[in-house]
């Protein structure tokens, strides 16, 4: 199953589940021409920007951030390292928000972004 297939079940999840929730989510897997995907970079704070961003305190939170990755994906090395300069750059940005307050981390599929969710939405 393909990362943006498993994105958009995610926020189908979402949207069932938890419908007074404002959340918005990254163009994974959209087909843009190169204008506007140039017109979209120009638009955001830089990347790194996690995929589904749940604006909805819950405990100490402000709100929750994750990074979508498809199922069986291998983020990190055996020797720890990120896998790629992308990956370390969204972690980079999972630890600011981290830092900022905001629940933020990577999911490995659709399963374990809604197991994070629904262990989310129980804080108080």
């Amino acid at each position: 199953m393909s990362e943006a297939l498993e994105h958009s079940m995610l926020c189908s999840y979402m949207r069932t589940n938890y419908p007074h929730v404002v959340f918005l989510s990254d163009a994974s897997g959209i087909k843009m021409t190169m204008g506007q995907a140039i017109k979209w970079k120009g638009m955001r704070s830089g990347n790194g920007i996690p995929d589904l961003i749940i604006l909805q305190p819950r405990g100490i939170y402000h709100g929750l951030m994750i990074e979508l990755k498809k199922t069986g994906e291998k983020i990190v090395k055996k020797d720890g390292t990120y896998k790629s300069d992308h990956l370390k750059e969204q972690a980079d940005v999972l630890s600011k928000l981290d830092a900022q307050g905001y629940y933020a981390t990577f999911a490995l599929g659709y399963e374990e972004a809604k197991k994070i969710i629904i262990e989310y939405m129980k804080m108080y």
